[in-house]
Order: C-alpha cells, then sequence, then structure tokens
C-alpha cells in the first residue's frame, strides 16, 4: 500500500511543479516535499504523525520537492 501513496504523491507531486502563480506582475512556481509513513508499523496517532514529519524533514534534507517512505 506504501507503494502505491508513494507513486500517487509522486504523481500529484509532479502535476503541482508544473503550475504556475502569477501575482504583481511576477510568476511563481511552487513544488512540495511529502513523507509516508504506514499503519500498523505506527500505532497510535502520535506515532504516525511523528513517523510522517520525521519523513517529511528527511525529504527536505535530500533536496526537496520530492517523497519519502518510512
Amino acid at each position: 500500500m506504501q507503494a502505491l501513496a508513494k507513486v500517487f504523491i509522486n504523481k500529484l507531486r509532479e502535476k503541482f511543479s508544473q503550475l504556475s502563480f502569477s501575482q504583481a506582475n511576477q510568476t511563481f512556481s511552487v513544488t512540495f516535499s511529502a513523507g509516508i509513513a504506514s499503519y500498523p508499523k505506527y500505532q497510535t496517532p502520535k506515532e504516525i504523525i511523528q513517523a510522517v514529519d520525521d519523513t517529511l524533514y528527511l525529504a527536505k534534507e535530500q533536496g526537496r520537492n520530492r517523497v519519502c517512505m518510512n
């Protein structure tokens, strides 16, 4: 299930990075990183949130605009 989640989030990330936003005669592009954690590996909501947060920071440390799984 994690692999499917990573494929889905990566497709979403790629589509999102193709968007551009304009404001006050400036154009901006936006990217995002995501962390994926699985249940039942992490049992409680607190454990899941911490695992996702840790994985998100790992993605950002590895260069941003990516998806990492825990």
